[in-house]
């Protein structure tokens, strides 16, 4: 299955998150889902992961007085069966992989856009996602 988002981001922080259409084929152009459905938790993931990242970006930015006037980031999260994969192993498990397509508009040559795209990999939810995260849960005032 494969879930889809993409956040917008302004110079002011403005943000935008609209999820796509899941039952969709995966393609260059994005559906937008229509608001009969709500964000998935999946999409809430990616939605936080885009977000986190367009801020880095533009503070970046901000930091380094260029004009970077907005940030539009592509988001898919793909579950892939083993086999279907040509460097999975029997024996793996299935991979999960987030794939982001990041848009800078702005007044950037090429040079300082390779350089604000490198910044990506700062923020905070990407290095939590990278490393992994151990999750404990606890139930509350329970007598059980």
């Amino acid at each position: 299955m494969t879930e889809q988002i993409i956040v917008r981001q302004n110079h002011q922080f403005e943000t935008e998150i609209s999820p796509l259409d899941h039952r969709q084929p995966a393609s260059d152009e994005f559906q937008l889902k229509g608001f009969e459905q709500p964000v998935t938790p999946g999409g809430l993931l990616l939605a936080s992961l885009g977000a986190c990242t367009a801020v880095v970006l533009h503070r970046y930015a901000q930091n380094h007085n260029l004009e970077l006037d907005a940030v539009e980031i592509r988001l898919r999260f793909e579950r892939i069966s083993p086999g279907n994969d040509k460097d999975s192993k029997p024996d793996d498990r299935p991979p999960n992989r987030i794939q982001q397509e990041i848009k800078l508009i702005g007044r950037l040559d090429p040079e300082t856009e390779r350089k604000v795209y490198l910044i990506c990999r700062q923020c905070s939810i990407s290095s939590m996602l990278a490393q992994g995260i151990e999750i404990e849960s606890h139930l509350l005032n329970s007598d059980i």
